[in-house]
């Protein structure tokens, strides 16, 4: 059988690199997400399994697990209620496409695995 989400997350680098109580917190959160079935309100695909993502969430809620589980969370939620994945599966090109056009978006560099990080200029935006 091929290894688990929490596995996976165990065995990346980046957790590797903590100290043991830090690591012991992001197994802890990792398998908190992982262990309660998928909730429909939230999309959690690229959050809940992705070191990164787990270790920053703690760092910023000073290692509480309480609060990191609640925060990544909303963020699950706000991706799920914002349609995320169907901006990543090619949904709404032409909105995109619109807001490049008139200048409102724009490429403000790239992230550590090379994807284009787009900035849209809120107070001119139409992005209904």
């Amino acid at each position: 059988p091929a290894p688990g989400p929490v596995w996976e997350v165990l065995s990346d680098e980046r957790v590797l690199a903590l100290h043991r109580n830090e690591r012991a917190r992001v197994r802890s959160l990792s398998s908190a997400l992982s262990g309660s079935a998928p909730r429909p309100d939230e999309d959690s695909k690229g959050l809940f399994d992705d070191a990164g993502a787990l270790i920053r969430y703690l760092r910023s809620e000073g290692w509480d697990l309480v609060q990191a589980e609640e925060r990544i969370r909303s963020t699950a939620r706000w991706r799920k209620q914002f349609g995320l994945a169907g901006l990543r599966a090619g949904a709404k090109m032409e909105v995109i496409a619109r807001e490049n056009e008139a200048g409102r978006l724009y490429v403000r560099g790239f992230d550590k695995l090379g994807r284009p990080v787009l900035h849209v200029k809120m107070c001119h935006a139409d992005l209904c």
